[in-house]
C-alpha cells in the first residue's frame, strides 16, 4: 500500500501554465503538464495590517511583503499525438531560453525572444501562483 499512498499523494497536486503576453503580468494557467516531483515556494510572506475601518483608508487585510518564488517538477518530454510538441513541455522549455521555430527549439540570444510563464499550482485545493517565471531545463536520457 506504500506505492499507491505515494500515487495519490502527488495527483493532489495540479500545475498550469501559460506563456505571458507582457512580461511578469500574471495571467490564468491555461495548459495543464502531467509532472511530478512537483515542488512550488511562493516564499512570500503575508504582513498583515490594521485597517483604520471599513471605509476609511486600505482595505486589505495585509499586503504580501516580496515577489519570489520557485517552482520545480520532473516532466517526459513528449509529443501531441500529431507532429508537435506537447504544449505544456514546449511552453516551458521557452520560458527556459528555448526557441520554438517550427517545432525545432534551438538556443538565442535576443532578449525580444525571451519568453516569461504565468504558473498556477493547486496543492491540496490551495492554489499558490508565480508571474514571470524563467528558468533552466536538464534533460536527462535515463528511463
Amino acid at each position: 500500500m506504500g506505492d499507491y499512498a505515494g500515487g495519490l499523494l502527488t495527483r493532489k497536486r495540479v500545475i498550469k501554465a501559460t506563456i505571458e503576453t507582457n512580461k511578469g503580468d500574471k495571467v490564468a494557467g491555461t495548459t495543464a503538464g502531467f509532472v511530478y516531483d512537483l515542488e512550488i515556494d511562493t516564499d512570500t510572506p503575508f504582513e498583515p495590517r490594521k485597517g483604520t475601518g471599513r471605509y476609511r483608508g486600505h482595505k486589505e487585510a495585509g499586503i504580501i511583503e516580496g515577489k519570489a518564488g520557485v517552482c520545480s517538477f520532473r516532466a517526459e518530454v513528449r509529443g501531441n499525438g500529431t507532429d508537435a510538441m506537447d504544449d505544456f513541455i514546449s511552453e516551458c522549455l521557452q520560458a527556459c531560453g528555448l526557441k520554438n521555430t517550427a517545432e525545432t527549439y534551438q538556443v538565442h540570444s535576443a532578449i525580444a525572444d525571451d519568453k516569461c510563464l504565468s504558473i498556477d499550482v493547486w496543492e491540496d485545493g490551495v492554489k499558490k501562483g508565480l508571474a514571470g517565471a524563467m528558468g533552466n531545463v536538464l534533460l536527462d536520457s535515463r528511463v
